[in-house]
């Protein structure tokens, strides 16, 4: 039997990814644990990335430095954890200090992998980033809109815009992508705006004035931007993924039906139930894909995007540190509201809940993307630790935290036989979660 060295070689670079990825979370969410504990005189046992065996150690001072066997997390042991040393303890232990610096030490885990992806944001952004972009091409002219309850000309049908025309400029600004033109188009409601457009390499001048349509906020004109139907981009896991589509790949049609550029596509595939079969051309070659609709429409559910275009993007120091801290706060705030919607049940858990495969199978597709994109998907990552670990969930940082928070209202430590339930009670449930993830990986990449 022959050999597939592609996929031996996705298999190496996953696990290597993989690797680098949860040894970077690791390191500096403990790192943060350790340092802030040596600053309070908390003396510090071990430091140790991974669990279990100890395969590497080294101790130059008072704290171990390990290597365990186990590399799924990590740990500091501090002084002064057993039953005796928490009733009476000696100075250097970890309840020798009050509750309000226990705090300290515990937040600075959280903390640190905040940083983390705020000094990843800031280095990508320093030394240049893969950035996908929708060109500023005319992709669908509406005919009419609905204002004020009647149906009315849309103004790009009005001035004569055509499919394929691209936006040069509006009022003056330089566009370069459709981000620009809508920037410019959607403030500007009821105001007349200058568009310079080119068509078939002539540059037109046109006035128009744009409307807010019912149900919007924002001006608009009457146009969709073009996307076209080659593949941008496959989500790893998803249903593109697992029918094999590939970037780059041209999707020419869905069952049987042309599908020339996005919009066509993605309202076929929003018909679509159980198995379809995808026509595409990699290459000079042409094949048939099957695919199985996820429950919901358009190309983004199923797990992957067309139409896109890439640039090369980066950013002056100055710049770079303000940006990076409002894309830090961004997805810190996206984050949170998909773990709410997660844990009330409008994203299905089965669907947003992914275990160490997943999170390979990630690591080595963003790796293969450039190592950019690996360390933004790092980023993310720690970003939902930094989260995750400040839920009050027993065993992790945010439970540590609200028993501290207890000991400081009522002014002595909470019982030691309380605190092994409470950490029993924490220890089943990421354990279960743990179990359910692993689960989810081996019915997902098994299927």
């Amino acid at each position: 039997m022959a050999i597939a060295w592609d996929s031996v070689l996705r298999l190496v670079i996953s696990l290597v990814a993989f690797l680098f990825t949860i040894t970077i979370l690791i390191l500096f969410h403990e790192f943060g644990h350790l340092v802030v504990a040596k600053l309070v005189r908390i003396r510090v046992v071990r430091f140790s990335l991974g669990f279990g065996k100890r395969l590497l150690k080294f101790k130059p001072k008072e704290t171990e430095y390990a290597l365990s066997v186990v590399p799924l997390g990590g740990y500091v042991k501090m002084a002064g954890d057993t039953p005796e040393e928490i009733k009476n303890p000696k100075p250097g232990d970890y309840y020798s200090v009050g509750p309000l610096k226990r705090i300290l030490v515990i937040l600075a885990g959280p903390l640190m992998s905040l940083i983390l992806a705020y000094i990843i944001f800031v280095v990508v952004g320093l030394v240049g980033y893969t950035e996908y972009f929708l060109e500023p091409l005319v992709g669908e002219v509406r005919q009419t809109l609905t204002v004020d309850g009647q149906e009315v000309p849309s103004p790009a049908s009005q001035i004569g815009l055509m499919p394929q025309d691209r936006f040069v400029e509006v009022d003056g600004v330089p566009i370069n992508d459709w981000v620009d033109v809508v920037a410019q188009i959607y403030p500007s409601a009821g105001e007349e705006i200058a568009l310079t457009m080119e068509r078939d390499g002539e540059e037109l001048d046109f006035q128009v004035t744009p409307v807010v349509v019912d149900g919007s906020d924002v001006a608009i004109i009457g146009i969709v931007g073009y996307q076209g139907n080659v593949v941008s981009m496959v989500v790893p896991g998803s249903a593109a993924y697992r029918a094999g589509l590939e970037k780059g790949d041209i999707i020419s049609a869905v069952n049987g039906e042309p599908t020339p550029d996005y919009l066509v596509m993605s309202e076929l595939l929003s018909r679509q139930t159980g198995e379809m079969e995808l026509t595409v051309q990699r290459g000079a070659e042409e094949l048939t894909l099957t695919m199985e609709a996820p429950g919901e429409g358009g190309t983004v559910s199923f797990g992957f995007v067309c139409g896109l275009k890439e640039r090369h993007a980066s950013e002056p120091f100055p710049q770079v540190m303000l940006s990076s801290a409002k894309v830090t706060t961004a997805v810190v705030v996206l984050t949170a509201v998909g773990i709410y919607q997660i844990v009330t049940g409008r994203i299905p858990v089965r669907e947003a809940i992914g275990g160490p495969i997943t999170m390979a199978d990630f690591a080595g597709q963003t790796a293969m993307a450039g190592w950019q994109t690996l360390l933004r998907y790092v980023a993310l990552l720690s970003i939902f630790l930094f989260i995750l670990n400040l839920l009050p969930i027993p065993v992790l940082d945010g439970g540590n935290i609200l028993l501290s928070i207890v000991e400081l209202i009522k002014g002595s430590p909470v019982s030691f036989s309380f605190r092994v339930v409470f950490q029993q009670v924490g220890l089943f449930i990421v354990l279960g979660i743990m179990g359910f993830a692993i689960i989810m990986d081996v019915i997902r990449y098994a299927t």
